[in-house]
């Protein structure tokens, strides 16, 4: 936390490039690691949890601009790939889409 409130303080020496990635989209079947049971596939609520991740990734936008950040959206760009490169839980993504 402590980072993140430095970044945005204006304390950063210029020039520099801030780049912000949204956070990836995550599958319609997502389930295990921090996800709640009651989030897990097949629950109406995962479909609640993949809008508010990307209504997330929306609100954070004119902030991020307002502070100097570029943003690279990757809910965007990973929407046409998920069958591709999304792993088993419907979170995680492959090594192949980090790269």
């Amino acid at each position: 936390m402590e980072i993140i409130k430095f970044v945005f303080s204006g304390e950063i020496e210029q020039p520099t490039l801030k780049i912000w990635r949204t956070a990836m989209p995550i599958g319609t079947n997502c389930k295990g690691g921090l996800m709640m049971a009651e989030l897990n596939a097949g629950d109406d609520n995962a479909a609640t949890y993949r809008e508010d991740l990307a209504r997330s990734n929306l609100n954070l936008k004119p902030i991020l601009k307002e502070n100097g950040f570029d943003i690279l959206d990757a809910q965007f760009w990973f929407r046409a790939v998920q069958d591709e490169h999304r792993e088993d839980d419907g979170i995680h993504w492959n090594a192949l889409s980090h790269s």
